[in-house]
């Protein structure tokens, strides 16, 4: 089984102004609502099967992500002799499927560029970029190999080679479009950890994380934003949108959030979820394979590392420990910062109560 050959491949050819705590009190915003849609229109993989296969035929389709796409393609041949695949992703731009469509076009996008910068990507294989062809937004793109980071354990080298890869994305510097727009956190425009949210809102724990995420808006308010570099951005970089093959990152998938931004708006995320998975050292792993290949430190991490965190719901289920310590971590960098900068004084701990004098 295997992508279409190249030589076929040319036959196919803005920031949310509310506050964290604001956007935890509203319904979430979701670029995917999670209804079941089952496959896609019988003219959606009838085109994606012309465009991977000319000729061929439909020999199987898996969906990929409850019942939302995207979906894996196997095509055979005329001759049936060979099997190619592909990735599948359909989006509308009237609320009839779980993808917006600018999401598949952001993606699209994104993967010309990587493609031309030598990123570790899928390959675009080809675009209905208005739905002219099959009344959807749809791309097919290749298939990437290995296994996402999310299903392997811990492992030093793997994670020191997402975060080279992740500085060679933010290598690259291009201005914003209309499909790359400026990005001022990840997984815009939607919230992200929806299923937690609907989940664990109003739970005990939601209180206290409420406090929690207080605290650190109110330290995050006394820092400047940082903006010493702006670059390509994944814009949904955690390890599940990773794959890895043995010890090395064999490339990112989901670009539907990438745009224009500071490189801390992927770190951030991706040392979150890399933290919550394998402990808070997988997180300095990434950081570390990051400075290496960027030859140079991130000196704002513990602020994007704050802005990660409270892109979390309060409550995260059994990861919510994880969650704070990683949280409480980046506050605690973030004040002694300050504390250098400008001598001010403060709290020892996040949690310790304040004095009554």
């Amino acid at each position: 089984m295997r992508a279409a050959p190249p030589a076929r491949q040319f036959l196919r050819a803005t920031f949310d102004p509310l506050t964290p705590s604001e956007r935890r009190k509203k319904p979430a915003r979701a670029v995917c609502d999670h209804r079941a849609v089952g496959e896609p229109e019988r003219a959606v993989v009838d085109w994606a099967v012309r465009t991977l296969c000319p000729g061929g035929h439909l020999a199987d389709i898996r969906d990929l992500h409850e019942h939302v796409g995207p979906w894996l393609l196997l095509c055979a041949d005329p001759a049936g002799a060979e099997v190619f695949s592909g990735i599948l992703r359909v989006g509308s731009d009237d609320g009839s499927s779980a993808k917006v469509g600018e999401y598949v076009r952001t993606e699209a996008a994104a993967l010309r560029i990587a493609e031309s910068s030598g990123i570790k990507a899928p390959r675009l294989l080809g675009l209905d970029a208005n739905g002219a062809e099959t009344g959807r937004v749809a791309s097919l793109q290749t298939v990437l190999d290995g296994e996402t980071l999310a299903q392997k354990t811990y492992s030093r080298s793997r994670l020191r080679s997402l975060g080279a890869q992740l500085a060679t994305v933010h290598q690259i510097n291009i201005k914003p479009s209309t499909h790359l727009p400026v990005r001022q956190r990840s997984l815009e425009p939607g919230e992200g950890w929806l299923a937690e949210r609907h989940l664990y809102a109003g739970s005990p724990r939601w209180a206290a994380g409420e406090r929690l995420f207080g605290e650190a808006e109110a330290e995050l308010a006394r820092h400047p934003r940082p903006a010493d570099r702006v670059s390509l951005v994944h814009g949904d970089a955690w390890i599940g949108n990773v794959m890895a093959v043995d010890d090395r990152c064999a490339g990112l998938f989901d670009w539907g959030c990438a745009g224009v931004g500071h490189p801390g708006i992927d770190l951030g995320h991706t040392r979150l979820t890399a933290a919550l998975s394998f402990g808070m050292k997988a997180g300095d792993d990434v950081l570390a394979g990051w400075e290496a290949e960027a030859g140079e430190p991130l000196f704002s991490t513990a602020y994007w590392d704050v802005i990660g965190a409270l892109l979390t719901p309060p409550d995260i289920g059994e990861k919510t420990d994880a969650r704070d310590e990683f949280l409480i971590r980046a506050l605690d960098d973030l004040r002694n910062r300050r504390r250098d900068l400008y001598g001010e004084p403060s709290r020892t701990h996040w949690n310790e109560p304040k004095s009554s004098s």
